[in-house]
């Protein structure tokens, strides 16, 4: 299941360029946030990340195949 996940997340991976324009932007910013979130799976986590750790570990379980 791991390995599903691993090779699903790639290639769903973000381009490079996309990523590279975050962190120019972040280190050449005048005033910088203190988050980028880049692409539409970053938003997901950070709304995974305010549920309590057992819901938060099924869902990450449940997304990558293991529930």
């Amino acid at each position: 299941s791991m390995r599903r996940a691993i090779e699903a997340s790639s290639r769903a991976a973000l381009p490079v360029a996309r990523m590279t324009r975050a962190v120019i932007h972040a280190l050449t910013a005048t005033r910088p946030r203190t988050r980028y979130l880049v692409g539409p799976e970053a938003r997901q986590r950070v709304l995974l990340k305010w549920l309590p750790d057992r819901l938060h570990d099924w869902a990450v379980r449940r997304v990558i195949g293991l529930a």
